[in-house]
């Protein structure tokens, strides 16, 4: 197993504070929508779409490297930008609210599928495109670094009976071999064994 590093403890937020977030994270997604930019929610807001108990305090979203530019000019509305994180993310926060949501651009070919084989679910009192479970936990272990966040995210998704462990590790062989072999010792680790579920959300056309 990695290195556990210190245990996870979940921000608490006071209920109004967390429906005025979700109001933060409404604006862009409306905003997002009525312009037709395709984009998926990550990161621990797509995680509750399979695993409830996840909480966090800000919205991750995935866009084509291409419409990057469109998506900063569509929140200029409503949000004000703060910085650029490592790996290009930028970081945007809702004027009214103070919610901050998190813009990455796809690069992979993992990140790529994933935007264009979303699943719909609803989150915040809307509809929203997440990726598939599998595509989740490939960018949550290449995202690692140690983090223990992400390797009780990727336990959890497999705990919840969503993920194909073939198909994540078929994405693993082709763009990041190296981390096989972590993948399996978390498969290991979460018990039960994995396995398909019955239903899943319904893909977008």
């Amino acid at each position: 197993m990695p290195n556990k590093g210190k245990k996870r403890t979940a921000k608490k937020t006071d209920p109004a504070q967390k429906r005025r977030f979700s109001n933060g994270y409404r604006r862009i997604i409306d905003a997002l929508t009525q312009r037709r930019i395709r984009y998926v929610v990550i990161g621990a807001q797509a995680v509750r779409a399979y695993v409830p108990t996840r909480t966090t305090n800000d919205l991750d979203l995935m866009v084509a490297e291409d419409d990057v530019d469109r998506v900063l000019a569509v929140a200029d509305e409503h949000f004000e930008r703060c910085r650029t994180r490592v790996g290009g993310v930028r970081v945007l926060r809702d004027r009214r609210s103070g919610a901050e949501v998190h813009v990455r651009a796809a690069r992979e070919q993992s990140d790529l599928e994933a935007l264009q084989s979303s699943v719909r679910v609803q989150l915040f009192a809307r509809k929203v495109r997440v990726p598939a479970p599998e595509y989740l936990v490939v960018m949550k272990l290449a995202s690692m670094r140690g983090q223990r966040k992400h390797w009780e995210d990727i336990v959890a998704l497999i705990r919840s009976d969503y993920i194909d462990v073939r198909f994540v590790v078929a994405h693993l062989v082709r763009e990041h071999p190296g981390l096989i072999e972590l993948f399996l010792e978390l498969v290991t680790h979460a018990s039960p064994k994995p396995r398909r579920p019955s239903a899943r959300p319904r893909p977008l056309s």
